[in-house]
């Protein structure tokens, strides 16, 4: 079990965007943290972050999934197969993550340090920047649930970071900060 780090609240953060942690009770008893995505170099900082954390190796493909303007997205994935880093993680799904990270890691809610870390990971997964009309850029990080906003709002407020929060037409909202 790695001791409260940067590299671990930045993996956490990571894990609460784009990975899936596959939990103790799924039926396939594939015990594993995944990570998918477009960028190889985003794949790579994570993978080697878990392999030094946790000192696992995983195991690294490619597929195509998801079509864009009728092409198919290469992703990079990464795998790591292990029952003790499950039961270590807990729970990470979309609508539970904020609760395991309260109850299991604490430590990370305490440190300004630790929350931008943790920050930086979940930006790396679900945020992006782009130039407004007014040519001005500005950081938006896409989360789909209220309540979530407002946790990672109330983190970003313990750094004084200052954010509106915007919902588009079809359901998915934005955080803007």
């Amino acid at each position: 079990i790695p001791a409260p780090s940067n590299d671990l609240a930045w993996f956490l953060g990571v894990v609460a965007g784009d990975g899936h942690v596959r939990s103790l009770s799924d039926k396939t008893k594939k015990y594993s943290v995944v990570l998918g995505s477009v960028s190889s170099e985003f794949e790579s900082a994570f993978y080697n972050i878990t392999r030094q954390l946790f000192g696992i190796e995983g195991r690294r493909y490619k597929v195509f999934r998801y079509k864009l303007k009728n092409k198919w997205r290469q992703y990079n994935i990464c795998e790591f197969t292990s029952k003790n880093l499950v039961i270590f993680l807990g729970d990470w799904r979309e609508t539970i993550w904020p609760k395991t990270l309260k109850g299991k890691f604490p430590w990370i809610l305490k440190n300004p340090d630790l929350i931008a870390s943790f920050l930086g990971g979940f930006f790396d997964s679900e945020g992006n920047v782009r130039k407004r009309w007014t040519k001005s850029y500005r950081i938006y990080i896409a989360i789909k649930y209220p309540y979530i906003q407002r946790f990672v709002g109330n983190m970003l407020t313990q750094l004084g970071i200052n954010y509106s929060i915007y919902s588009f037409v079809f359901g998915s909202s934005f955080l803007i900060y």
